[in-house]
């Protein structure tokens, strides 16, 4: 969900750039100060990349418990079945 309000966000700066390059809207007063935009984009760069660092390390995390309990559960099996003879 993250990622998709942080699309948002940009998709709303570039059209009220558009628009306001288009004389359609008036750009507002943040989007004059350099330094503040660009800090604004950089943290949302920052953020974007996080969650897909995260989204990355839960599916590594998902995919070994899963193989971690494949092989407790084999070997449980095959302890039962040199048990049982």
């Amino acid at each position: 969900m993250l990622i998709l309000e942080l699309n948002y966000f940009a998709d709303v700066i570039v059209h009220r750039l558009l628009a306001a390059s288009l004389g359609i809207y008036k750009l507002p007063a943040i989007f004059q100060d350099r330094p503040q935009l660009t800090s604004i984009a950089d943290s949302k760069t920052i953020m974007i990349q996080l969650s897909f660092l995260l989204f990355r390390f839960i599916a590594s995390l998902f995919l070994a418990l899963n193989i971690l309990v494949l092989v407790v559960w084999s070997w449980t099996l095959v302890l039962l079945y040199h048990s049982a003879t």
